[in-house]
């Protein structure tokens, strides 16, 4: 007799991180597969540049080429994300009590970066390492621009302390850039 769990999808990690990580690379590896570039931002950014993980992480920030969009956003959907949110910078979906944040990036000639921020934001080559693989990610400079947007946002007294470690491992590292 054969056993009906066979067919059952596995089950999803229990720790936030390992689902996080469990997330990133279904999505990464879904969007390669269909010819699209993605790039982490934020903390899994920081934590891929580092090749470690420095803490929990409350969301996945993911940049993606703007005329990719709808191609995107279905990748998401068939991957079982849902409540797609519009942003005015971006949009937000969910699975399992993880947040997708996405913000378009553009095509400037061959090259790919956020919308205001330093050439070079999203590099063409993975620069990053998580669970031992390559990933691309948007660079120091990049990540750098951004927390001086956030810094106009919410002053510094008001950040949280992983706000405030975010920044410093940015800093330390924009002279290697």
């Amino acid at each position: 007799m054969e056993n009906a769990t066979n067919d059952a999808k596995p089950a999803l990690p229990q720790d936030p991180t390992a689902l996080h990580l469990h997330f990133i690379e279904l999505i990464f590896n879904a969007a390669s597969s269909q010819g699209i570039k993605l790039w982490l931002e934020s903390g899994w950014a920081i934590d891929a540049r580092l090749g470690r993980i420095t803490r929990e992480h409350d969301d996945i920030d993911i940049a993606y080429p703007q005329e990719h969009h709808d191609a995107y956003v279905k990748l998401l959907t068939d991957l079982c994300f849902s409540e797609f949110e519009q942003l005015d910078y971006g949009f937000l979906m969910r699975q399992n009590g993880v947040l997708i944040d996405s913000e378009p990036c553009v095509k400037t000639g061959a090259a790919y970066e956020l919308p205001g921020f330093p050439a070079g934001s999203c590099p063409a080559e993975p620069e990053g390492w998580l669970n031992g693989k390559p990933i691309r990610c948007i660079s120091w400079q990049a990540m750098h621009f951004e927390f001086m947007g956030y810094e106009q946002e919410i002053p510094k007294t008001h950040w949280r302390p992983k706000d405030h470690e975010s920044l410093r491992l940015i800093e330390l590292h924009l002279n290697d850039a």
